[in-house]
């Protein structure tokens, strides 16, 4: 009889992969359906313990790597730019530079921290601005230990624009991202 349906050793290794195939099911939504027809109360039991279990220990393990993946991406956005910006021009970041320089780098460091904030935010797809305070907390404290060690000719216009300009950048980048998400739903 179906109702009676007494476990085994082989009926519970069945019920363990009818488990991690039920994962799968339920995140398209079709789990609801299953429960009703499809399996004995027991194994369901043994499911939904099973599916809660890995389920949250997964996407838990998947956000943690979506967004240090994300934050690796801002940084490497942010840093590549401002790398490749002083190697053309060929102008030292930690020595003196002309207004019109320092200007125009400000304004484009402050345009690729929002971008890299923004898509750090997009990759860890956070409900929240943790990736956004992480990236600038990177941005804001290499540029602070530049400025306590003074590593140039003594000019800090790069680093205290790193800091007081980009940092929150990369911040409000992410803030972007997450009302736009917001504006969506």
């Amino acid at each position: 009889v179906f109702h009676d349906w007494q476990p085994t050793i082989r009926s519970q290794l069945k019920a363990k992969r009818i488990a991690a195939l039920l994962a799968v099911i339920e995140d398209a939504g079709a789990l609801h359906f299953l429960e009703k027809r499809s399996f004995p109360k027991l194994v369901l039991i043994k499911c939904h313990f099973t599916i809660s279990q890995l389920g949250s220990r997964y996407n838990q393990l998947c956000m943690n790597a979506r967004t240090a993946i994300g934050i690796i991406a801002g940084d490497l956005i942010f840093i590549g730019s401002a790398g490749l910006l002083f190697y053309l021009s060929r102008v030292d970041p930690h020595g003196p530079a002309s207004l019109g320089f320092m200007a125009f780098s400000i304004a484009y460091g402050v345009g690729f921290a929002l971008v890299a904030g923004f898509v750090a935010g997009l990759i860890s797809r956070r409900r929240d601005l943790i990736t956004g305070m992480i990236l600038a907390l990177i941005i804001a404290v290499p540029a602070l230990i530049s400025i306590v060690t003074r590593p140039g000719a003594g000019a800090l216009w790069s680093q205290t624009s790193a800091l007081v300009f980009m940092a929150p950048a990369s911040l409000v980048g992410d803030w972007i991202r997450l009302s736009r998400l917001r504006r969506s739903f």
